[in-house]
C-alpha cells in the first residue's frame, strides 16, 4: 500500500473526498495546473528516519503534520481563515501506484524549493479513482489560530513563488506581513506549532 499527504481548507477537503478536486482553483501557484501536490509516506519516512524510530501508526501522524504545514499557508491566505485545517490521507495499491508512476501520472514534485519527499498526481486521474473507490481517504483535523493568521505567512515573503498569492491579501494586512518579516518571529512561530493539535481522525462518511 501506498500512502500520501495533502494539506488543505475544510472546503477544498470535502471537494477532494468526491472526487471533485479542480487544481486550478488553488494558492500553490507553482504547481502544475493539472496536478495535486501530495507528500510521500514511504519518502518522508526514509528522509527523517521515521521508519526506523517510530509506529505506523506514528509515521501516519507525522506525515499528516508535515503536510498540514501546506495546509496552514491555505488557510491563512482565506479572507476569514476557519479554526481548523484538514490533511488528506490518500491510500492506494502498489499495483495503481506503479501504473500511475509508469503512466507519469504521479511524478517527483519539483514545481518549487523545499518539496523534496512530495509527488504531483494528475488530478483527472486521482478524480477518477477516488470515485471508483480505488484510492482510499482518511481525514485528519488540525487546530489553527485565527487570530495569528499572518504568522503563518511571514517565511513565505522572501519566496518568489508566493509573491502573487501574498499580494492578494488586503493592503494593510500585506504591510503587516512586510513589517513581521523583518522582525524576529522564530521563537513564536514555533510556539504555534508546537501547539497545534491534532483534533482528530475520520473517514469521509463521519462528515455531518
Amino acid at each position: 500500500m501506498k500512502k500520501f499527504y495533502h494539506g488543505t481548507t475544510y472546503e477544498a477537503m470535502k471537494e477532494i473526498i468526491k472526487g471533485n478536486y479542480e487544481p486550478d482553483h488553488t494558492i500553490w501557484d507553482c504547481s502544475d495546473d493539472a496536478k495535486i501536490y501530495a507528500w510521500s509516506r514511504d519518502w518522508l519516512a526514509g528522509l527523517e528516519c521515521w521508519d526506523i524510530d517510530c509506529t505506523p501508526g506514528q509515521i501516519d501522524t507525522n506525515c499528516a503534520f508535515k503536510a498540514n504545514e501546506n495546509g496552514q499557508i491555505t488557510n491563512a491566505l482565506k479572507k476569514e481563515p476557519d479554526k481548523f485545517t484538514y490533511v488528506v490521507e490518500f491510500t492506494m495499491e502498489d499495483e495503481l501506484y506503479e501504473e500511475m508512476k509508469g503512466d507519469e501520472r504521479i511524478e517527483v514534485d519539483m514545481s518549487c524549493p523545499n518539496m523534496e519527499g512530495a509527488v504531483q498526481i494528475e488530478a483527472f486521474a486521482l478524480n477518477k479513482y477516488i470515485k471508483e473507490g480505488k484510492v482510499n481517504i482518511r481525514i485528519f483535523q488540525f487546530t489553527f489560530y485565527r487570530k495569528m493568521a499572518l504568522f503563518y505567512l511571514v517565511g513565505l515573503v522572501d519566496n518568489d513563488y508566493f509573491t502573487e498569492a501574498l499580494e492578494r491579501l488586503e493592503d494593510g494586512e500585506y504591510q503587516v506581513l512586510i513589517a513581521l518579516s523583518k522582525t524576529e518571529t522564530g521563537y513564536l512561530y514555533d510556539t504555534i506549532y508546537d501547539n497545534t493539535d491534532l483534533v482528530r481522525i475520520f473517514y469521509p462518511w463521519e462528515i455531518v
